[in-house]
């Protein structure tokens, strides 16, 4: 279980392995009792990451809210705020703009408060696509412009191509 959750990210970045990468977490997960809760909820957090890319967000969301109660559980902020952003997201995707955006208000006071600087950069531009659909332009802006000068203080340069893309 514990190496299928760290393979998260890399099957997350490799587009063509997202089925692979959950099935091989769905397995470690029916098979984890006795599994530390902290390894538990970060395998959680990655199967829900994989089913909402390949848009299977009914069934990401259950993982999303699992895994962020067990976060909240062991007192991990940075891992309430993770659980806290992809629910958002998933509002996001439901078209509940409002929602999503008190969602991920939630999630960039967290990230902030955990000095977690890509995880508010990631934030930041969700929250700006939340303002742009809801047409408030000026804040989508305001939030666009921060999530630039996030992404360069970083030298994110993935980030600010994403966020010149939305302004």
């Amino acid at each position: 279980l514990k190496l299928a959750g760290a393979l998260g990210l890399f099957w997350r970045m490799r587009s063509h392995l997202w089925s692979e990468g959950y099935r091989w977490l769905e397995i470690a997960l029916q098979n984890s009792d006795g599994a530390p809760k902290s390894v538990r909820a970060k395998a959680l957090l990655s199967a829900g990451v994989l089913q909402f890319l390949q848009w299977r967000f009914d069934q990401a969301v259950t993982y999303f809210r699992e895994s962020k109660d067990l976060y909240q559980e062991l007192g991990d902020l940075n891992g309430v705020a993770e659980g806290t952003h992809w629910l958002g997201r998933y509002a996001f995707r439901k078209k509940e703009y409002s929602e999503a955006t008190k969602l991920l208000e939630a999630s960039l006071e967290m990230y902030r408060e955990a000095n977690d600087q890509h995880g508010e950069l990631k934030t930041v531009r969700s929250l700006g696509d939340c303002a742009r659909l809801l047409e408030d332009y000026e804040r989508s802006k305001r939030l666009y412009e921060q999530g630039l000068l996030l992404s360069q203080d970083s030298d994110n340069r993935l980030g600010a191509a994403g966020i010149l893309n939305s302004l």
